[in-house]
C-alpha cells in the first residue's frame, strides 16, 4: 500500500510539472534603464551611455547636455516583449556635471498602454591634473585637512 501512496504523489507532482511547462507567465515587464561606464571622469575622456530595455513597442530618446539626441524607436513583429540596447559615446570638453536622460515611453506585451520612461545619469567631469603635478605619496589629498604621516609595518 506504501509504494502504491508513493507512486501516486510522485505523477502528482510530474503532472504539476508539466502543466507549470506549458502555462508558464512571462515574468519579465516592460521596463528600460539608462548606465553610464563611469561616473567621474576627467575632461577628454570618453563616457559609453547606454539605454537597455525590455517592451513590445518602444519611443525613447536619450538627450543631455553636449550630446546630440538620439531617438530609439521600435516594437516587436509578434507584440510579445522584446530586448533593446542602444549605446552612444560621450566625450567632455569642460569640466563640471552633466546630466544625460532617457525620455519616452514603452508598452508592455499585455496592455495597449504605454508607459512614461524618465531616466537620468549625471556624470562628474573633473579638470585633467598636468603633468607637472605630483602629491606626496602616503596618501591622497581630498581636502581632510590630515598631515600624510608615512607608516611602516615589520614583520619576522
Amino acid at each position: 500500500m506504501r509504494k502504491e501512496q508513493l507512486r501516486k504523489i510522485v505523477v502528482g507532482i510530474m503532472i504539476i510539472l508539466l502543466a507549470l511547462t506549458f502555462f508558464t507567465l512571462n515574468a519579465e515587464a516592460a521596463n528600460a534603464s539608462l548606465t553610464a561606464s563611469k561616473t567621474t571622469v576627467n575632461v577628454g575622456e570618453t563616457v559609453t551611455i547606454t539605454a537597455t530595455g525590455t517592451a513590445a513597442a518602444w519611443d525613447l530618446e536619450i538627450s543631455g547636455d553636449s550630446i546630440s539626441s538620439t531617438k530609439i524607436v521600435g516594437y516587436t513583429d509578434d507584440a510579445e516583449n522584446g530586448s533593446f540596447s542602444k549605446s552612444i559615446s560621450f566625450t567632455p570638453k569642460s569640466e563640471g556635471t552633466y546630466e544625460i536622460a532617457l525620455t519616452g515611453n514603452i508598452t508592455d506585451e499585455s496592455s495597449e498602454e504605454a508607459t512614461n520612461i524618465s531616466k537620468s545619469v549625471k556624470i562628474v567631469v573633473k579638470e585633467k591634473s598636468s603633468s607637472g603635478d605630483s602629491k606626496p605619496s602616503g596618501g591622497d589629498d581630498e581636502g581632510d585637512d590630515k598631515p600624510n604621516t608615512p607608516s611602516m609595518s615589520f614583520t619576522s
